[in-house]
């Protein structure tokens, strides 16, 4: 079994994330989803495998606007047990922030 986490992004991402070496305004938008708190990881025995964005844009619900798996990670069966993961940390994390209002 997969030892997974979820904490705040820091730092670079860019290094999981095979589409922004084709995007040029993605880098900077990762920067500012991790700025803004917005942008959470994934860690998979310790090393970040994936993040995702989180946002309350929507009548200040929850949502995930992207989930991005670092290749390294991906092709190992288990990509619905990840999203899954970060689904239900996502709702822990949405019921935090709403309950502290």
């Amino acid at each position: 079994m997969l030892a997974m986490r979820i904490r705040p992004a820091k730092g670079v991402l860019i290094a999981i994330d095979t589409d922004a070496l084709h995007d040029r305004h993605r880098p900077a938008r990762v920067r500012r989803w991790i700025e803004d708190k917005n942008c959470h990881v994934i860690e998979v025995d310790g090393e970040v495998a994936a993040y995702g964005v989180l946002h309350y844009k929507f009548f200040e619900s929850g949502f995930i606007e992207m989930l991005v798996v670092g290749e390294r990670f991906r092709r190992r069966g288990w990509p619905q047990e990840t999203e899954c993961f970060f689904s239900l940390r996502m709702v822990d994390i949405s019921c935090t922030r709403f309950r502290s209002r």
